[in-house]
C-alpha cells in the first residue's frame, strides 16, 4: 500500500471510529447535541457513602483473672464498606437526586462536584420503594440545576443519553434508544428500559433528553449482559421533588 492509501485509509479510519460520539446538529447554526449535553456536565456529581457495621469474630477462649476460670468471649469488631454512585443537582439551593440504595443508612456522604470538589452531604429524604434519595449540600460555590422532563417525553423507541459515572467510562456520553416502558396503572411510567450498559458508579446517573433534559435515573443494569439498564421516570422524581420542597418551603 502506498503512502497517499495508507493516509486516507487513516483518515478514514478516524472518521469512522469518531461517528457515535458525534451526532449531527439539530439544523444550520443550531448546537449539536453533544454541545447542549456538555453545558450539563456541572449538573453531574458523583457520590460515595460510607456504611458502618457491627459483626462478631470467631469464638475465642481467654482467662478471667478474677475468677482464674477459661470464659468463651466473641468480640464485636466494626467494619467500614463505601457505596459508590452518581447524581444530579436539580436547584441552585444545592438539592441532588440519586439512588436510595447508594445513601440509606449511612453514617457519611460525600459528594464530589464536575470541577474534583469534594463536599460534605446531608440525606435530606429517602423513598426506598422508588429506590429514589435526595441529598443536600451547601457551598458559597455556583450550582445549576437540571430541569426534568415530561412524562410525555418517554416513548418507545425515543433517543436518549447518559453520560458515564464509572471508572470504565467515567465523562463519555453514551446515546440509545428507550426499548421498554412499564406501567402499573394507565397513563403512567413507573420504570423504562435503554439498550446501552451501565458500570459500578452509574447507578443514580441522568438519562438525557436531546434538549438537555432529565428523562429519568439510572437505577440497575443487566446481570446477564446485553445492554440492557432499567431507569426511574423524571415524573417519578419530579413528584417527589415536589413533595420535598412542600414539605421544606
Amino acid at each position: 500500500m502506498n503512502k497517499s492509501c495508507r493516509l486516507f485509509s487513516a483518515v478514514l479510519l478516524t472518521a469512522l471510529i469518531c461517528l457515535p460520539f458525534a451526532p449531527p446538529a439539530f439544523g444550520l447554526g443550531a448546537d449539536s447535541i453533544i454541545d447542549t449535553i456538555q453545558r450539563s456536565f456541572s449538573c453531574f456529581v458523583m457520590i460515595t457513602s460510607e456504611n458502618f457495621a457491627l459483626y462478631q469474630s470467631q469464638e475465642q477462649l481467654v482467662g478471667d483473672a478474677r475468677t482464674k476460670s477459661i470464659v468463651s468471649v466473641r468480640p464485636l469488631h466494626i467494619a467500614k464498606y463505601a457505596r459508590q454512585g452518581a447524581g444530579v443537582l436539580l436547584d441552585a439551593k444545592g438539592i441532588i437526586v440519586t439512588n436510595a440504595h447508594t445513601v440509606e443508612n449511612a453514617g457519611k456522604v460525600k459528594v464530589t462536584l464536575r470541577n474534583k470538589t469534594e463536599l460534605p452531604a446531608e440525606v435530606v429524604m429517602v423513598i426506598p420503594e422508588d429506590d429514589l434519595a435526595f441529598i443536600k449540600v451547601t457551598t458559597s460555590l455556583p450550582l445549576r440545576g437540571m430541569a426534568l422532563a415530561e412524562q410525555s417525553s418517554i416513548q418507545l423507541g425515543a433517543t436518549v443519553y447518559n453520560v458515564g459515572a464509572s471508572e470504565i467510562l467515567r465523562g463519555s456520553i453514551t446515546e440509545g434508544k428507550i426499548t421498554g416502558i412499564g406501567s402499573k396503572e394507565k397513563d403512567t411510567v413507573d420504570l423504562f428500559k435503554i439498550n446501552f450498559d451501565v458500570y459500578r458508579g452509574d447507578s443514580g446517573g441522568p438519562v438525557i433528553s436531546g434538549d438537555g433534559k432529565i428523562v429519568g435515573l439510572i437505577v440497575a443494569g443487566s446481570t446477564t449482559g446485553g445492554r440492557l439498564s432499567i431507569a426511574i421516570p423524571a415524573n417519578k422524581i419530579k413528584k417527589r421533588y415536589q413533595q420535598y420542597l412542600e414539605a421544606n418551603p
